[in-house]
């Protein structure tokens, strides 16, 4: 019988992943957040931050398709796409109404 403690199994992946997918949320969010308020408050140009925003999602997006994953798939991905296109588009729009008015 073999007595050595078992250092990674199938949990330990299983909680790291969700700590991983955790601390992205948090990461992102939170560069959502700076984003809007160096833009509103601060009128500062912060295209770096939505860049880096933008290449996170996409570094998700394209791990995702290649891994196969079962919940990815195009209809949904073109689905966020035109909500995300159309919410952008209305958050610029309010943006700039802001910054001409304000």
């Amino acid at each position: 019988m073999n007595n050595k403690p078992v250092i990674r199994d199938e949990r330990t992946d299983a909680v790291v992943g969700a700590g991983c997918r955790l601390a992205y949320l948090v990461l992102s969010s939170g560069v959502g957040i700076i984003f809007g308020v160096r833009a509103l408050v601060f009128r500062q140009f912060c295209w770096d931050l939505f860049g880096l925003y933008i290449v996170g999602q996409g570094v998700l997006f394209v791990f995702a398709s290649v891994k196969h994953v079962q919940a990815f798939s195009w209809r949904y991905a073109r689905l966020g796409a035109l909500i995300g296109g159309l919410v952008g588009l209305v958050l610029g729009l309010a943006m700039a109404l802001l910054r001409r008015y304000f």
